[in-house]
């Protein structure tokens, strides 16, 4: 068969991190696979990070772009199809939201063959000849996640008795406010 392959990006989720303080590192679960019978070559992945973002804890195989530092690729090598035996490809990118405003953000990712594409060439728009196997409408996902503002607590200690006789009894007391938001 011609196009014996079927590459998928079957997970782009930021599970337990949806709603989460700006300022924080948010955790991507990423799971992708070849879903066919036959073997995939030079197989890789491709993120696009929020903007103002900065991808932080790569795994091994993933690097930043010299182009963009929002873009993340990952090469994955040669993927067995599932109908052969090969198993899902799962690992996690971690970005950084340091700066970053009060704001709902997007990662995009794609998985396809052969070179990466430019980095001025964002995930909504790549196609073939990245994105060419039996079934290219499973190939992109992209995952939004909610950057909200972090907690305001003020705790407030205050003593019984400014001054205190050497092995006499004070009591502190210990007030919480919550700021905000």
């Amino acid at each position: 068969l011609a196009w014996a392959v079927d590459l998928q990006l079957t997970n782009l989720s930021d599970d337990g991190f949806d709603p989460t303080p700006a300022g924080s590192t948010v955790t991507y679960s990423i799971t992708l696979e070849n879903a066919a019978a036959d073997t995939a070559s030079d197989v890789r992945s491709v993120f696009d990070l929020p903007a103002g973002s900065t991808a932080v804890n790569l795994p091994a195989f993933c690097s930043v772009d010299a182009g963009d530092a929002t873009r993340v690729v990952c090469a994955h090598g040669s993927l067995l199809g599932t109908l052969g035996g090969g198993a899902p490809v799962s690992f996690e990118l971690q970005v950084s939201t340091a700066g970053m405003p009060v704001a709902p953000i997007a990662m995009a990712g794609a998985v396809g063959s052969g070179p990466a594409p430019a980095a001025s060439v964002k995930v909504a728009a790549i196609g073939a000849p990245f994105i060419s196997d039996s079934n290219v409408a499973n190939n992109k996902e992209t995952q939004t996640t909610t950057l909200t503002s972090a907690g305001d607590l003020q705790l407030t200690k205050t003593a019984s008795d400014d001054t205190v006789v050497a092995g006499s009894l004070i009591t502190y007391t210990l007030s919480v406010r919550n700021n905000g938001p």
